[in-house]
This record gives structure tokens, C-alpha cells and sequence, in this order.
């Protein structure tokens, strides 16, 4: 159902931003006025959700260089997408700025990566900074908890899957959507490959989290 070419990602770079800070990142699904909700108030609220969980949110991570290919997504699988289906794609500051220009050719959906938030990056098994590549890598868990915080806290229904990939992943949406259907969203799961070169799990083709 999922198939790429993005190479493998190294899920080891390290960084010393905090969380709490997101709430200034520019953000075009969701109204640029709401914030994002902080750790505290999240742990506090989320004894109290009630929502019944829909559809799938695909975050998908983008630079400059990959643009066309986001693009080429957004005019091709992504006009597929169920109602209750949503994206975003996770940029760098350069990237977010030509992704929301003024031309035909504009992605419709971007979280804005701030530069600082990994401007101390360093990588903790050698003590070196972070070169592009690790840090292209913590946009899957910076638009992950960011989407997260931003659909509770503006009381958004949230999605039963989170997909994380990469802009050059083709998803056959039918297929795709049926073959999540066959697993029990409501249980800690997470859906990928497995291959003993892969730290951790392989993420050219993906990863899903319930």
C-alpha cells in the first residue's frame, strides 16, 4: 500500500529545544491565531477526552530541495484523501517560506520548523553538531507532538492513525485505508518494516502509530 524511495533515516540526532516553546510556529490547516497546548495542561486534560477518534493524519516531512515532490504528492494521492483525512508537511524556515509563496505551485498545509529550535544541536555519541540530515529527521517528532497539542488543544477530533513519511512516499490511498482497518486502532501499535540494517525500524517506507 506504501511504497518509497527516501532513504533510511538515522533516528539518533540529538537536541536541546523544549516543547514548550511551539506555540509561535506558523501553522495554514489550523487558524495561525490558535496556540498549541503545553505539557502540563495536555497531562491535566487528557483524562477528560471524549472524542471519538477519525481518519488518518499524514505528517510529512519536506525541505527545500524535495519541494517539487511534495508537490507533486499534494496534486497526485493526496486529492484521494477522505474528508475526514488530513495532512500537513513539516518544513525548515526556508522551505515553509517557498511552500506558502504567492504562485500556483503552493503546498496548502505547512508547519513551520523554527532554525532555532535545533540551532545547538549535537549529536550525543560524538559530541559534534548535528549536521542537515539529523536535523531533517526531527521534523517527524517535532510534527508529530506539535499536530498532536494543536488538534487538542483547539478540541479537533483526532486521527485514529499517524502516519509519519517522507514527501516521495506514494500512498495508494484505497488500499492504504483498508489495510488500517484491519488492525484495532484503539491498541499501542505501531506499523512499519523491520530489517536488521535499520536502526530501530525502517523508515524509507514509512511509519504508522495508533
Amino acid at each position: 500500500a506504501v511504497d518509497g524511495s527516501a532513504a533510511h533515516k538515522a533516528r539518533e540526532a540529538g537536541a536541546s529545544s523544549n516543547y514548550e516553546d511551539y506555540s509561535s510556529c506558523s501553522w495554514e490547516v489550523w487558524h495561525s491565531g490558535e496556540r498549541s497546548m503545553g505539557l502540563a495542561e495536555l497531562s491535566s486534560s487528557m483524562a477528560s477526552e471524549s472524542k471519538q477518534r477519525k481518519g488518518i493524519m499524514y505528517i510529512v516531512v519536506t525541505g527545500l530541495p524535495s519541494l517539487n515532490k511534495a508537490l507533486l504528492a499534494q496534486d497526485t494521492w493526496m486529492t484521494r484523501l477522505r474528508r475526514q483525512d488530513k495532512a500537513v508537511h513539516v518544513c525548515a524556515e526556508d522551505c515553509a517560506q517557498a511552500a506558502r509563496g504567492d504562485g500556483p505551485r503552493r503546498l496548502r498545509s505547512v508547519l513551520q520548523m523554527p532554525n532555532a529550535l535545533l540551532a545547538d544541536c549535537i549529536r550525543p555519541e560524538t559530541g559534534k553538531p548535528c549536521n542537515g540530515y539529523h536535523k531533517a529527521n526531527l521534523k517527524f517528532p517535532f510534527g508529530l507532538v506539535h499536530t498532536y497539542r494543536r488538534l487538542y488543544a483547539n478540541n479537533e477530533t483526532l486521527p485514529q492513525w499517524w502516519v509519519l513519511k517522507d514527501e516521495d512516499v506514494y500512498v495508494d490511498v484505497k488500499n492504504f485505508t483498508e489495510h488500517l482497518a484491519s488492525h484495532d486502532a484503539t491498541q499501542p501499535l505501531i506499523l512499519a518494516s523491520l530489517a536488521p540494517e535499520c536502526p530501530g525500524v525502517c523508515g524509507s517506507g514509512s511509519v504508522v502509530l495508533s
